[in-house]
């Protein structure tokens, strides 16, 4: 491969592009080069949550994915609540209802009010997390 080893972003883009070409196998042995070399690359975290969820449906895997870039946002990017905000909100639709994807993905929404609690954004996603986990009148209060 023409690619420095160093230069882990060439990696995330050539990705996107084996993604693009529906060629899922080689999109996730790229991915994984990446979280051999940085187990905490945030967007290759990512990436390979989507392609968990929506190319093989495989939740539990998927929810300890999760809960690593959980943790990697915690130590890469602790003060972005946006980020946190938009993780949950995409992982929490492609959930199928699982417990396990959505225990997380209410903490990422939980952090994003921590972070921002003015934001109604923030307030209305961990409202609708609630909504998904069957807590309605939880989720009736924050809507108030």
């Amino acid at each position: 491969m023409c690619i420095r080893d160093s230069f882990l972003p060439a990696y995330i883009v050539k990705t996107k592009q084996l993604m693009r070409s529906e060629d899922w196998d080689q999109a996730v042995s790229v991915l994984q080069r990446v979280t051999a070399k940085d187990p905490n690359h945030v967007e290759a975290l990512i990436i390979n949550i989507l392609c968990t969820l929506v190319k093989e449906a495989k939740y539990p895997q998927a929810a300890e994915s999760l809960r690593t870039l959980r943790d990697a946002l915690n130590i890469r990017e602790p003060r972005n609540a946006q980020l946190y905000h938009t993780c949950a909100q995409c992982f929490s639709r492609l959930s199928g209802g699982s417990t396990e994807i959505l225990q997380v993905t209410s903490e990422l929404a939980d952090q994003a009010l921590k972070l921002q609690p003015n934001v109604s954004e923030h307030i209305s996603e961990v409202a609708f997390q609630l909504t998904l986990k069957g807590d309605f009148k939880g989720a009736h209060t924050l809507y108030k």
